[in-house]
């Protein structure tokens, strides 16, 4: 007997029962540098991610973000399955593979899915980025800035050492938004402006389809020794297609020859994993977990039934989507929400499901009723197209 008050849930392939009621949220963090709440215990803590710049257009993208404490960089041992990246509410990026290096303070993915768009496309967005181990908001931070553009821009730079009797180096870029297709150039100005280096060598030319990046290596000639001068500064110009392209990264891109032959640019470390085991993590604990349907046509549509009306808001990809279980990418699919608001239908797009493939159907604590009674619980269920 259901108690009164309860939302309940039938996923209908086969009929199973989600006992849904409101939810809490435990902990916090908040700022770059920030205080985090563990069992009543406050600790200073630091985040940080790679990339903090990134295209709009992106589908999905790897990421790595890092919680270590502020005072003596040591981990803070939180496991973790799941990470989100919300802003205003909504989840602008998921990732539901995550690599959990708990004794490190280190978290990767290889599948960080952009989910809706950012409030800024071009410039800082303001989001939330918050760790689950399987229901449980184990850590979040509040008001972390990144960096999303839809316009072409630098994103990194990198530079050979160099000194006074050098005649080349080496630049190293990763530029976002810039087709594969498109014409680099590359030189160094000096500060009356007179090119003084040329492009001489491509290196390497790679360009990332899924995360619109393209990173470009190459060697630069000076037309003259003289040119390269202790204490002087030049500027490193890229074009594309002869448009001059911005670089947004903090640091900006210029040279500083120093006396002898030492010279280096040094841009924000990239923290590596070492070669520590990753993390055995229950991915789906605390949710209400199905038997795995086998047997599933291709082109089934799932449909999710209520016992009472739900909020129309809150069906969306934030909250009921499948994904890959391989990958952890979620798949196209459309929402059909009945006419007494008690169902919705969950429509697979495009020849979404892939004969042999296992899939997994989600259902968010974030589902609301008309009265506000939220999910306490999320559901998932496994299923096997045949």
């Amino acid at each position: 007997m259901l108690k009164k008050g309860k939302l309940v849930a039938l996923f209908i392939i086969n009929v199973v029962i989600i006992l849904l009621l409101g939810s809490t949220i435990s902990l916090a963090l908040s700022e770059q540098n920030i205080k985090m709440n563990v069992s009543n215990r406050e600790y200073e803590v630091r985040c940080n991610t790679n990339p903090k710049i990134f295209s709009q257009n992106a589908n999905s993208m790897y990421m790595w973000f890092g919680l270590q404490s502020q005072d003596d960089n040591n981990s803070m041992g939180i496991k973790v399955s799941k990470i989100e990246i919300v802003q205003n509410e909504k989840v602008i990026a998921r990732a539901n593979k995550i690599r959990s290096y708990s004794i490190l303070g280190n978290y990767d993915t290889d599948s960080l899915e952009f989910i809706n768009d950012f409030a800024n496309k071009n410039g800082e967005n303001v989001v939330d980025i918050v760790f689950y181990l399987g229901s449980k908001e184990v850590a979040r931070v509040k008001d972390y800035i990144l960096k999303v553009y839809s316009n072409s821009v630098i994103s990194y730079m990198d530079i050979s050492e160099i000194g006074v009797q050098s005649n080349s180096l080496n630049i190293e870029l990763e530029m976002i938004n810039v087709s594969k297709d498109a014409k680099i150039d590359v030189y160094l100005v000096n500060d009356s402006n007179d090119k003084i280096a040329k492009l001489d060598k491509l290196i390497a030319d790679d360009y990332n389809n899924k995360e619109h990046r393209r990173n470009f290596e190459c060697s630069l000639l000076f037309s003259n020794k003289e040119y390269v001068k202790n204490h002087e500064n030049y500027k490193v110009i890229v074009t594309v297609d002869g448009n001059k392209l911005n670089m947004v990264d903090v640091k900006g891109p210029s040279i500083v020859v120093l006396n002898g032959c030492t010279m280096n640019i040094i841009y924000d470390p990239v923290e590596y994993m070492d070669d520590t085991t990753a993390d055995v993590v229950d991915h789906f604990g605390g949710f209400e977990i199905f038997k795995t349907k086998d047997a599933i046509e291709s082109s089934k549509a799932w449909r999710v039934a209520f016992n009472k009306p739900i909020h129309f808001d809150s069906i969306n990809k934030d909250n009921i989507y499948i994904i890959d279980k391989q990958t952890g990418l979620s798949i196209d699919v459309d929402y059909k929400v009945e006419v007494d608001h008690k169902a919705v239908q969950i429509i697979p797009l495009n020849g979404a499901f892939e004969l042999g493939k296992t899939y997994i159907l989600i259902v968010e604590n974030r589902i609301k009723a008309r009265d506000g009674v939220n999910l306490s619980k999320p559901a998932m269920t496994e299923f096997i197209i045949k």
